[in-house]
């Protein structure tokens, strides 16, 4: 089977391996032959060498496998040892160990969700970050009628803006240091600030009123964008943590934080299955919205190119797909 490898930092190798087989199939997994691939941004410090120590994951264990760093998913069913897939179905989701840039994928069937196997393959990709970010506006107060701020406009803040504005955010303000005035109007931004975190967050805290009641710190891995999130808040306000940050330790203004009563919340998507039927709905009710997430579509092959441009994000650039030979 092919596979690529991180064979040294921000350095992937396209090899041939034996395959996987159903012989290697513990309780409740199935072995998937990967379709399609999203980069998310949580794959980029580990391509990029950083090795997290938490976790209980191979990929996130200190060990590399072949076809590691990614995660997100549609593939065909192999071979199952759980009653939620059978071979032929078409899957989508978690690859659970990481490891989704290989041909053939042991993943833990609890990680993907059938899909209807006409539904096109870049579109069913999609739905593992969509499910991510419903997931984590869950576990958020009311959304609707709250003015609402996003730092970070990649692929994850844009379906941020676009979740909340669909649950009723009365305002949404994107904050990015790339120029992302061109998807404003697709994702219902209502002011795109093309600037830092901290230069946004200086600007905000001038005025208490203005300030949003919600902020979404999107960027996913940057200490300092979680500290200038719970700076602009309103005194009062919430603030979510999402993505995978690249420290176990983040400096913050613990004295703003407490004297201006601010709730801060993160977590992960803990059911995988119930988040990734809640996308399915979500994406049915507006499938537009696939047109205007994918801007490149890459082979297996080119995993190197995608991966370098997922590192040094542009204007017009969002989801980057990579697809099957």
């Amino acid at each position: 089977m092919w596979a690529q490898v991180l064979v040294a930092p921000g350095q992937l190798r396209l090899i041939d391996l034996p395959p996987r087989t159903s012989a290697d199939l513990g309780p409740g997994q199935l072995l998937v032959r990967v379709l399609a691939g999203g980069i998310c941004g949580s794959d980029i410090p580990l391509f990029s060498g950083y090795m997290p120590v938490s976790g209980t994951s191979a990929g996130y264990s200190g060990f590399r496998p072949p076809g590691y760093p990614l995660h997100e998913i549609m593939a065909e069913v192999v071979a199952s040892t759980s009653p939620v897939a059978v071979p032929g179905d078409r899957v989508v989701g978690w690859a659970s160990r990481n490891d989704g840039m290989a041909e053939l994928v042991i993943t833990d069937a609890g990680s993907v969700v059938v899909v209807d196997t006409q539904q096109a393959i870049v579109e069913a990709v999609m739905l593992q970050p969509l499910a991510c970010v419903l997931a984590a506006l869950d576990r958020l107060p009311t959304v609707r009628g709250r003015a609402a701020a996003v730092i970070g406009l990649g692929p994850i803040g844009a379906l941020f803006c676009h979740a909340l504005k669909a649950k009723g955010a009365r305002s949404i303000v994107g904050v990015d240091r790339v120029d992302r005035r061109d998807i404003a109007a697709l994702y219902g931004i209502d002011e795109v600030v093309w600037a830092s975190a901290d230069q946004w967050a200086s600007r905000a805290k001038s005025d208490e009123v203005e300030r949003p009641e919600l902020v979404i710190e999107a960027v996913g891995r940057d200490g300092g964008a979680l500290d200038h999130a719970l700076h602009a808040v309103r005194t009062g306000g919430v603030v979510y943590a999402f993505g995978m940050p690249t420290s176990h330790h983040f400096a913050l203004d613990l004295d703003d934080f407490y004297r201006r009563n601010v709730t801060l919340i993160s977590g992960t998507t803990a059911d995988r299955r119930q988040a990734l039927e809640a996308a399915c709905r979500y994406l049915a009710a507006t499938p537009e919205l696939t047109e205007l997430y994918f801007t490149h579509h890459l082979s297996f092959a080119d995993a190197q190119e995608g991966f370098d441009a997922a590192r040094n994000p542009r204007t017009g650039q969002m989801k980057l797909c990579l697809l099957a030979p």
